[in-house]
């Protein structure tokens, strides 16, 4: 079994489609999106997603990597690839920390 490591470069310009989504129409308010993320192994999509979507949350790989290993350091263990299998704690941050979007994740 291994990890393929792909290209996730929809995750782009996610925030883009997320604000064309939700602006408003002539008909209609704007409504806020719900993302669910069902996220698994240690949450580096999640974190992604947080990064992208709701940037004045501070979480994304970066601080999502450095709370994982500060509840390693206080267990007094090492968690096996703790920056993710194909690195995700390195991946680049969201480019647009400032703005607050209309969007629930």
């Amino acid at each position: 079994s291994h990890s393929a490591c792909p290209d996730q470069v929809w995750m782009d310009h996610i925030d883009t489609l997320f604000a064309d989504a939700t602006s408003p129409t002539t008909t209609s308010q704007p409504q806020p999106y719900l993302v669910l993320d069902i996220g698994c192994n240690k949450g580096y999509t999640s974190a992604d997603f947080l990064d992208a979507l709701s940037p004045g949350t501070n979480m994304n790989p970066q601080t999502l990597v450095t709370a994982i290993r500060a509840i390693a350091k206080e267990d007094n263990t090492k968690f096996d690839r703790d920056g993710g299998v194909c690195n995700d704690s390195k991946k680049a941050l969201n480019r647009d920390r400032s703005t607050v979007r209309d969007v629930e994740v």
